[in-house]
């Protein structure tokens, strides 16, 4: 049972999660999300994502809002006049009544249709918008926005100078897929496929093999426009300094098990960077670089361990908060989740594939390990493979049964792509929890006058009075009684602390 335990807003930038699905929203709020990030079904640059309905994005804001976690509505395409005009009012209008948090566009024409038609809403200025420095950040100001995404291709010190100088709230992905180009300004799948990526339907063309014939005659071939993904689980104190206010994890088409991993993760080491400065700043003003003073707790193997494992193109970048670009930031080799590398292929005979694993590894039934195969044209295709129930060992090595695969060969790399014991965790202390408030309550009962009962929960206070109380016919109640009978609270997400 995870408690609610809000930190002041001024302590902490917001850890924001992405949600494809209801199941994924509910994964998020359980893993410690302080905000959420989801799109109805028009206007999301995800339009191939689970992207909710009219109803089912008002029961979100409910669930939301119930677990004081904020959700904010992806409305990040490039618009028709006619949409804007003829469209958007009617969509916005019912979550807008239900108190949404605000409203994550691309297109400045819609930004002025929101900020005249809605002027209560937050309106966040997409990274698809490309701001990259100061100018662009006032511009956004003058439309009306309160947040902007800067390009994910800045450096900290440039996000630092648009914080100082425009005070808006900035928020930046620290974890999840890049493009290959500025966000929003690719049109490689709108040439190449018909369907455009600043319309919600990336065809994701950057993940395809590719050759390059270099003057000299050489040539190389690969996946040679495909970014790792980001991770930043390192870099927070550094992002807090400089004055980010929401840190966000990409990954609306992503699975459930991935959004909980990763936001748990992220919250597991927000929060011990809290308590750092809890402990070295006894007084909490503003995000002013000078008055920041976190430890830096190092980030454990295990967990950046746990985090490739949940998605991870053979490894992280940590994008260009401190270099302009380069090679290590790019998986040339296979454009998709690898996992994990964890041991390498030490022979193979008939049927049988003998892995020896890096030190400290261990497998577990059901783990999901991935070998790729050149397939002699620059791709790889990739042999899948399910560790069984009973784990065959020889010597120092595991042996696995495999199909007569022609390619297999000493040295080839073993991958985790799933790991058996990390999914377990997830579900069992993140998914299947239920998040319970504190309550704490009265109740009067006095033969002959109406039952009273009075309840506190967080700052809301109510009291509710019953019927008349009757003398028992049988044997007088005890207090016990009444007590056990209250504490059934069934499903509900509350427990008692106090009742009296």
């Amino acid at each position: 049972m995870r408690q609610i335990n809000k930190l002041p807003e001024h302590r902490l930038p917001e850890l924001l999660a992405p949600a494809g699905s209801f199941e994924h929203l509910k994964a998020a709020v359980k893993a410690g999300a302080d905000a959420v990030y989801m799109g109805g079904q028009q206007f999301s640059a995800r339009a191939y994502a689970d992207n909710f309905s009219r109803d089912t994005l008002v029961e979100a804001l409910h669930y939301a809002h119930f677990y004081e976690t904020r959700l904010y509505l992806t409305v990040n395409t490039l618009m028709k006049e006619k949409e804007i005009e003829e469209k958007l009012y009617d969509f916005l209008y019912p979550f807008y009544e239900e108190g949404l948090d605000g409203v994550i566009v691309q297109d400045i024409g819609a930004a002025a249709f929101l900020r005249t038609h809605f002027p209560q809403i937050e309106i966040h200025g997409s990274t698809q918008m490309t701001i990259t420095d100061v100018y662009g950040a006032k511009a956004a100001a003058r439309m009306g926005m309160n947040r902007i995404v800067p390009a994910r291709e800045l450096s900290l010190s440039e996000l630092r100078t648009i914080k100082e100088a425009t005070g808006l709230e900035l928020e930046v992905f620290i974890h999840g897929a890049l493009c290959y180009c500025y966000s929003g300004q690719c049109l490689l799948s709108s040439m190449y496929g018909g369907r455009s990526g600043n319309r919600g339907r990336c065809a994701q063309h950057c993940r395809l093999p590719y050759r390059t014939v270099l003057d000299s005659g050489t040539n190389q071939t690969g996946h040679l426009l495909s970014p790792k993904d980001l991770c930043a689980i390192g870099m927070l104190p550094e992002l807090i300094r400089v004055g980010v206010d929401s840190l966000k994890i990409e990954g609306r088409m992503k699975n459930v098990e991935y959004v909980a991993g990763v936001t748990a993760i992220y919250r597991k080491y927000l929060d011990e960077y809290a308590q750092d400065l809890k402990e070295n700043v006894p007084q909490y003003r503003s995000f002013r670089k000078d008055r920041m003073r976190f430890t830096g707790k190092h980030v454990s193997k295990e967990d950046y361990h746990h985090l490739e494992e949940l998605y991870s193109r053979d490894g992280f970048t940590e994008g260009y908060w401190h270099q302009h670009n380069g090679k290590d930031m790019m998986s040339t080799i296979y454009p998709r989740n690898v996992g994990r590398k964890i041991g390498q292929i030490a022979s193979c005979s008939g049927h049988q594939m003998y892995v020896r694993l890096q030190k400290g590894e261990i497998l577990h039934p059901k783990d999901i390990l991935i070998v790729f195969l050149s397939d002699g044209h620059g791709d790889q295709k990739e042999l899948v493979l399910t560790v069984p129930e009973n784990i065959r060992r020889k010597k120092d090595q595991i042996v696995l049964n495999v199909p007569k695969t022609k390619g297999l060969r000493e040295g080839i790399p073993i991958y985790r792509r799933r790991n058996e014991s990390l999914s377990r965790w997830i579900h069992k202390d993140i998914l299947e929890k239920e998040i319970k408030f504190p309550i704490s309550g009265k109740i009067t009962l006095r033969v002959g006058q109406p039952a009273e009962l009075t309840l506190q929960c967080r700052d809301a206070r109510t009291s509710v009075i019953g019927d008349i109380v009757q003398a028992s016919m049988k044997r007088p109640v005890a207090q016990e009684d009444i007590l056990r009978q209250m504490n059934k609270t069934g499903g509900t997400p509350f427990f008692w602390v106090i009742l009296k």
